[in-house]
């Protein structure tokens, strides 16, 4: 929050770190505290390393709710069995949808359908009457996620290191697809305090996100327009496509006041 230049694209708002290279990030977690978590961010490079970014109450201060006995990051991903930029030069060579993952992890794991990992499944033992908080993060790269405990209901405390009106549920939603679920679960979010909004707004913005089709070119083969209808997928925001300078970076024609 409020560092967004620590958070962006390559070239886009800082460049690349180069192979062999580091770089040291500065960011506030002012008035955050819960869970988040860190990736990297070059294209589908974001699908390789990823962890749990947690940050826990003040020291002397406790949770909003009773202190559980434990405490479980769960980090759900996604595996393919290819190089992952392969995957996304693929879709970009025939404009068509990403192919999709071979595998679901949990902490790294595909679980015991997989003969790969079956030893290394992860396990997360508990005595009947304790409490634990589970630390539930999708870092799928391309798709929704709903989680739960088989058995068991579930009490939703927070969520993006914020603290929420606790309520109940049987099933987690990280996703989007069941919209009956989807919605039932969005409803039940509520501040655990009054919220003081602006009354005066000054500007009002308006942005609508989606997913075009592009009609394939003339020079283009057909196994490079396998969108709907012979068409290329293209996202958007206002109804325009986002596309890379070639010849300059946004950080160098931001800096040097380069126009278009």
């Amino acid at each position: 929050m409020r560092t967004g230049w620590a958070d962006g694209p390559e070239f886009v708002t800082q460049c690349p770190i180069r192979p062999g290279g580091s770089c040291t990030y500065r960011f506030t977690i002012q008035g955050q505290e819960g869970t988040l978590w860190w990736h990297a961010h070059s294209s589908w490079l974001r699908a390789t390393v990823y962890g749990a970014l947690i940050i826990r109450p003040r020291l002397g201060e406790s949770y909003p709710f009773p202190k559980p006995n434990l405490e479980t990051p769960i980090v759900l991903g996604e595996w393919w069995d290819a190089n992952r930029i392969d995957v996304v030069r693929e879709a970009t060579r025939t404009g068509a949808t990403p192919n999709v993952s071979d595998a679901y992890t949990i902490n790294a794991q595909p679980g015991d359908l997989y003969k790969c990992s079956s030893k290394d499944t992860t396990i997360i033992p508990i005595d009947a009457g304790e409490t634990n908080l589970l630390r539930v993060i999708n870092a799928a790269l391309n798709q929704p996620l709903f989680f739960a405990v088989a058995n068991h209901t579930l009490t939703v405390v927070g969520a993006d290191a914020t603290y929420i009106k606790p309520f109940t549920t049987s099933v987690l939603m990280l996703a989007y697809n069941d919209t009956n679920t989807v919605t039932a679960y969005n409803r039940s979010f509520r501040s655990p305090r009054n919220v003081q909004v602006p009354t005066e707004i000054d500007e009002s913005l308006f942005f609508t996100v989606g997913l075009g089709l592009n009609n394939c070119p003339p020079n283009f083969r057909r196994s490079r327009c396998q969108g709907p209808n012979g068409t290329r997928l293209a996202a958007s925001m206002n109804n325009v496509s986002f596309m890379l300078p070639r010849s300059i970076s946004l950080l160098q024609a931001h800096q040097q006041g380069i126009p278009g």
